[in-house]
């Protein structure tokens, strides 16, 4: 991408990641201009091209960070044995924290437990005394599936979340034993339908790379 030399001050672009839907091609990146985040960006302003030839039909989408999106988001708790204890009390807190934050009007969120067996204790709702019902009964045993239960949220988001800003947020300790869903699978439908997977690693041992890796290869983020 290529500056016209008539900008005031050089920018600088922070390309996040790429990704491809056939036959389109996306560009994920953040711009900033003299240290300071850049969110007036235009067409007029790129210039892309491919091997040297001009490419001319191409489509600039730039967040306002001033407007609420409203949300919608699978939230998918780890309730196999391994969080037991610290690991669970963790994620509830987590869990709960969220609900205060959304708005309980437009934002809406589903709740998926991910165990020996995964199922959806809450469907999207923007209910949140029904969401902290949920939550409270979360119950920490057995096995754990959470890469179906990551593969789960995103189903019923693609199904029931209605809102334009779309996310999975997971609650793990990162060990999964007994999943059917492989992790190419769950980020190639990720980013097919443009949502990002958060990971939130709760627990006394955490195993963090694949964590890692499924939040950078969808343009989400790892927080412990």
């Amino acid at each position: 991408l290529l500056l016209p030399a008539t900008a005031v001050s050089q920018p600088v672009l922070n390309f996040k990641r790429v990704t491809v839907n056939w036959p389109t091609i996306e560009l994920y990146m953040t711009v900033s201009c003299d240290g300071s985040p850049a969110y007036n960006m235009t067409k007029e302003n790129f210039r892309i091209l491919e091997n040297g030839v001009e490419v001319p039909e191409f489509t600039l989408w730039c967040p306002d960070p001033t407007a609420h999106c409203p949300l919608s988001v699978s939230l998918v708790a780890d309730v196999s044995g391994s969080m037991r204890g610290a690991g669970m009390a963790g994620a509830r807190l987590n869990l709960r924290a969220w609900v205060d934050l959304i708005d309980g009007q437009f934002d809406e969120t589903a709740l998926i437990e991910a165990g020996k067996e995964m199922r959806i204790r809450q469907p999207m709702t923007t209910d949140k005394q029904l969401l902290r019902e949920a939550i409270d009964s979360l119950y920490a045993s057995g096995s754990s599936s959470i890469y179906d239960g990551v593969m789960e949220g995103l189903r019923h988001l693609i199904e029931k979340g209605y809102n334009q800003c779309r996310a999975v947020i997971v609650f793990t300790d990162g060990w999964d034993t007994t999943s059917g869903t492989a992790i190419a699978e769950l980020i190639s439908l990720a980013n097919r339908y443009r949502i990002r997977v958060f990971t939130v690693g709760v627990g006394p041992v955490i195993y963090p790379v694949v964590l890692e890796q499924i939040a950078m290869l969808t343009g989400g983020r790892y927080y412990q």
